[in-house]
């Protein structure tokens, strides 16, 4: 399960150069996805690779590249595939199913703040902040071993 990524300047479908670290945790089709706050990728529910049906979500963070699963208590109640989603007043709007002839017209409601709690949690320091981080190191002996600081980006004399 590659992410291909759409470019809008180019108009062209890219993958991403490392597409390891762009594979979703499972392998999902017939799924619904939606786009959160210029930022995420959602992907609801659908059909995993063992032909099992999902009330399960997955986060994909595009400014890191990594994705997360909700936990079981975000899950939906109906197992859907092949089914729709749309978010209105700070909702994901889940409706529609269709699997096996048990089709049905429920709607679901997923809060989006609560979901994205799961987001994946990464963070790095941009280098403008990592080089200002002072590092304590040891003097010498003819300094009695006072401690001085030192900038992460000072050279090594």
């Amino acid at each position: 399960p590659l992410l291909n990524i759409f470019d809008t300047v180019s108009l062209r479908w890219k993958a991403k150069e490392n597409q390891s670290d762009t594979c979703m945790p499972i392998a999902v089709e017939d799924a619904a996805a939606i786009a959160l706050k210029d930022r995420y990728l959602v992907v609801i529910g659908g059909r995993g690779s063992n032909r099992g049906h999902l009330r399960s979500s997955f986060i994909y963070d595009s400014i890191f590249n990594c994705w997360s699963k909700t936990p079981v208590s975000m899950n939906m109640i109906e197992r859907r595939q092949l089914h729709s989603a749309a978010v209105l007043d700070g909702k994901i709007v889940v409706s529609g199913n269709d699997w096996t002839d048990d089709r049905t017209s429920s709607i679901e409601f997923i809060n989006v703040d609560a979901l994205l709690e799961y987001a994946p949690l990464i963070y790095q320091f941009p280098p403008f902040y990592f080089n200002q981080i002072l590092i304590l190191v040891k003097g010498d002996e003819s300094n009695k071993n006072w401690a001085k600081r030192k900038r992460c980006d000072d050279k090594q004399r």
